[in-house]
């Protein structure tokens, strides 16, 4: 007994799984270890399942742990049932898991598909802002033209005024 307990303290730190494995080897290192194992192998075991939440057995009676002359099949089987459930277990949790990889793997390509249509319409948005600006430099420099073409004709008329004017005041001042 004090065995067991100076192997709880220097176990202490590590996880409980594995200090349950280290405790379980140093008590059948003793003889008087061996008859507690037995009965401290159930109670681990259950403390482990509580610990995980395991509802395996709540199905089941709760029978106390069976003496020398009990019914071993009866024990047996029980094993053999508590372990069928855990692979059931285990297969449906699998099998979720391989939903939620695919559900995954689904979101991804939705995601890539999705980056590709923004990065496409990014690139027309791109090209059709440069054609806007392209259009409006035109558009400027079209206008730059014809106001210089305006500016060249405005001062063509105001030549061809000032050379009528000087020319018919001449022939009104000759009539005159």
């Amino acid at each position: 007994m004090a065995f067991v307990r100076a192997s709880s303290i220097m176990f202490a730190s590590i996880n409980p799984a594995r200090k349950l494995r280290l405790e379980r080897a140093v008590d059948f290192q003793s003889p008087a270890g061996m008859e507690s194992a037995a009965v401290s192998a159930t109670n681990g075991i259950a403390t482990i399942l509580k610990a995980i939440g395991s509802s395996i057995d709540e199905d089941l009676p709760r029978t106390p742990m069976p003496e020398q002359n009990s019914d071993w099949p009866a024990l047996i089987e029980r094993i053999r049932s508590t372990a069928s459930r855990m692979r059931e277990s285990e297969a449906q949790t699998r099998e979720r898991a391989m939903q939620v990889e695919d559900l995954l793997s689904r979101a991804r390509a939705d995601i890539r598909l999705a980056e590709e249509r923004v990065r496409a319409a990014e690139a027309k948005a791109a090209q059709a802002e440069a054609a806007a600006h392209e259009r409006v430099r035109a558009a400027e420099e079209r206008a730059t033209q014809a106001e210089e073409r305006a500016n060249t004709a405005e001062a063509w008329l105001r030549q061809i005024h000032e050379t009528i004017f000087s020319e018919f005041s001449i022939i009104d001042e000759a009539n005159g």
